[in-house]
C-alpha cells in the first residue's frame, strides 16, 4: 500500500515484548482489558487553578480527565486511573475538595439510571432560552458579578480566555482567500447608481454571490418570473442597471451564526442599503440598538476578489 503514494505512508503498531499495545490514548493489556495510555514524554501539565480562566473552564479540565477514565478503563483499571487523575489535578493546584466533589458528581452520573435527571438538567429543559447570548473575555474579579447582573436581565453570557501574547505574535494558519471566506457580511454594489445590497452567508462568499448572479441571469432570460430569491436581481431588472459582482466587498466576518445575524442587522440598520427589501436583521432584540452604530462603524470593507464578470442589463429598444 505504501508504494501507491510516496507522500502517504502507513505504519503498523506491534505489541511490546510484554504484550501491551498503545492505540491513541488507550493502552490495550495482554488480557484484552484497557486503560488510559500516556506517552513517556507526557508532563501532566494542565490549566492550573490559579490561571486566569473561568472556573467552568478549569472544572472542565478535571471533568474531561475523569470522564475519560470511565470511558476507556476496564473495571480493574478504573480506580488506579482515578487516583492518578486526582494526583495530577492536585499537582496543578486544584483544591482536593473540589476535585473530590467533581469526581463524586461524575460517579453518580455514571452509575445512576439513565432516566434520572439532575436539578440542573431539569432547569435547562424547563427554562426558556435567553433573549440575548454572547461571550466575553474572562476577568478574575469582574466576570462573576457581571454575569449575575446580566442574568437578571435575561442575558446569557459565557466567558472565554483572553487573548494571550502567543495569540498576538504567532499565526500558524494561512489566511483564507477573501472569496472563500465563510460567516461573512457582504455588500454588492450597483455599477450604475449608489444602490447596494447587504447580506450574510455562513458559506463561502463566492458560492452565495454565484446564486445571486444565477438568479439575475434567470430573470434576464425570463422576465415573467417573480423576484423571490434575490433582491439584487430585482434591482438589476427593474432599473435596467449593471450589477458590479467583481466589486463585491466583505464588510466583516464572525465566529458564530448568532453574531452573523447581529452584524447583518447593524450593517443594514445603519447603512440603509437601497436594494434590501427589509431594513432589519433576523431575531435581534431591541436592547442591541444603542450599539448598532458602533458595530457598523467597526466594519472595515475589503474586496472579496470574486472571479465574476459584471451582469449587463437587457437591451431595450
Amino acid at each position: 500500500m505504501n508504494t501507491l503514494c510516496p507522500d502517504l505512508q502507513y505504519t503498523i503498531e506491534h505489541p511490546s515484548s510484554d504484550g501491551y499495545l498503545p492505540f491513541l490514548d488507550i493502552l490495550i493489556h495482554p488480557d484484552k482489558s484497557t486503560s488510559v495510555y500516556r506517552k513517556p514524554t507526557h508532563t501532566n501539565l494542565y490549566a492550573r487553578h490559579n490561571s486566569c480562566a473561568a472556573p467552568s473552564t478549569k472544572d472542565s479540565v478535571i471533568r474531561s480527565l475523569i470522564t475519560r477514565a470511565y470511558n476507556l478503563c476496564s473495571p480493574q483499571h478504573l480506580q488506579p486511573e482515578l487516583q492518578t487523575v486526582r494526583s495530577i489535578c492536585i499537582s496543578n493546584g486544584h483544591p482536593a475538595p473540589r476535585v473530590d466533589r467533581i469526581m463524586n458528581q461524575i460517579h453518580l452520573k455514571q452509575t445512576s439510571s439513565p432516566t434520572t435527571m439532575s436539578a440542573r438538567q431539569f432547569k435547562c429543559t424547563c427554562s426558556p432560552p435567553s433573549s440575548l447570548r454572547f461571550s466575553l473575555p474572562y476577568h478574575h474579579s469582574l466576570s462573576k458579578p457581571l454575569k449575575k447582573i446580566l442574568t437578571s436581565y435575561d442575558i446569557d453570557v459565557t466567558f472565554s480566555s483572553a487573548t494571550t501574547l502567543r495569540d498576538t505574535l504567532t499565526n500558524v494558519k494561512s489566511p483564507t482567500p477573501p472569496h472563500l471566506t465563510p460567516n461573512a457580511i457582504y455588500s454588492i454594489p450597483c455599477k450604475d447608481c449608489p444602490a447596494s445590497y447587504i447580506g450574510q452567508t455562513y458559506r463561502p462568499i463566492l458560492k452565495r454571490i454565484k446564486e445571486h448572479k444565477a438568479s439575475t441571469n434567470k430573470h434576464l432570460s425570463d422576465s415573467t418570473l417573480e423576484f423571490n430569491n434575490s433582491a439584487v436581481a430585482q434591482h438589476a431588472i427593474e432599473s435596467n442597471h449593471t450589477i458590479a459582482w467583481s466589486q463585491t466587498s466583505v464588510l466583516t466576518t464572525t465566529s458564530s451564526r448568532y453574531h452573523l445575524n447581529l452584524a447583518e442587522h447593524a450593517a443594514i440598520k445603519i447603512r440603509n442599503p437601497i436594494c434590501n427589501r427589509q431594513l432589519v436583521g433576523p431575531n435581534i432584540h431591541s436592547l442591541w440598538n444603542p450599539l448598532l452604530p458602533k458595530l457598523s462603524n467597526s466594519m472595515k470593507s475589503k474586496p472579496a476578489s470574486l472571479p465574476l464578470a459584471d451582469t449587463a442589463p437587457p437591451a431595450r429598444y
